[in-house]
């Protein structure tokens, strides 16, 4: 009878850490996964209804379209968690592509040297302008909105005086080969790359001392003041970040470099009317065979 009285005991036992343990996954899922849970939810429903959803070209191009705004809110997520905004990275990755381009199309510059330094030239000018944006902030005391927004049409106007407002040929072929390179079928090169960038935001925000820094400024600016730390160093930091992320990857050209880097004024309006991709080859197996066929991505395309 008493062995019978603990097997009952050990098997409630067994069941409460059973329900525990469902509802930590289901706490888990809801806290730290919910977004994926979503993702992951609607992937599943559009490849049950709708018939082309679920192909190798239609991912291959969903791929191609999210890469840049992918690269983009990586630095952005540095911002936003001390708790500001910039809206300038549209702007920003349109001047970096433009300067990048004039390095690689100098004539007098060999192809070895040509795209080390334009990819100097595209961090340097990110970097620079994420650095004033952060520096006018913290100095000035003024909302990152009205900053952030300022700098949007300083790019811009930059962008369009460098590049005479028109479009920029002649980049080196080995580079818009890799703009057009398809990893696995699937893959494109420039979608590996943001990947590879969001990796990177992570494992910083996740494991070194900066990234607990920018969670406790977004959390609690005054105590990070108050046990010894200036907020100031790593907003600005955070900021230069953001201008960072977009000036830092090869594929800001390459992805313009597939047909021409168009003239910043089309390549940005294009980016404002989120225009689908209407020129992709239809079959995956012509897109391989012949890169000439593919289409640049929207913000690329005039």
């Amino acid at each position: 009878m008493r062995n019978l009285h603990l097997s009952e005991a050990t098997e409630a036992q067994r069941g409460r850490g059973a329900a525990a343990l469902w509802n930590d996954v289901l706490r888990f899922s809801m806290r730290e996964a919910g977004v994926a849970v979503a993702l992951v939810l609607i992937v599943l429903f559009f490849c049950f209804t709708a018939a082309y959803f679920a192909t190798p070209e239609n991912f291959l191009k969903i791929f191609v379209q999210i890469a840049i705004n992918t690269v983009l809110a990586s630095g952005m997520t540095f911002v936003i968690l001390t708790g500001g905004i910039d809206l300038s990275v549209g702007s920003v990755l349109a001047l970096c592509t433009v300067v990048g381009a004039l390095i690689m199309t100098d004539k007098d510059l060999p192809f070895i040297v040509s795209v080390p330094l334009a990819l100097l030239g595209c961090m340097g000018v990110g970097a620079l302008c994420g650095a004033v944006n952060g520096f006018v902030i913290e100095q000035w005391k003024v909302p990152s909105f009205i900053v952030t927004l300022g700098m949007l049409n300083v790019a811009s106007g930059a962008a369009r005086v460098t590049s005479n407002n028109s479009t920029i040929t002649g980049l080196p072929q080995p580079f818009i080969d890799f703009g057009n390179m398809i990893v696995w079928g699937v893959f494109p090169s420039i979608f590996l790359v943001a990947v590879g960038v969001i990796l990177i935001g992570w494992f910083i925000l996740r494991f070194t001392v900066f990234g607990r820094f920018i969670y406790a400024i977004g959390t609690n600016e005054e105590a990070v003041r108050l046990s010894g730390h200036s907020p100031r160093i790593f907003k600005i930091a955070a900021f230069t970040i953001s201008g960072l992320t977009p000036a830092s990857q090869r594929w800001s050209i390459s992805c313009a470099s597939t047909l021409a880097v168009r003239s910043p004024a089309s390549a940005m309006s294009s980016m404002r009317s989120r225009r689908s991709s209407s020129a992709a080859p239809a079959s995956l197996a012509g897109r391989v065979r012949s890169s000439a066929r593919w289409s640049a991505p929207a913000f690329c395309r005039s």
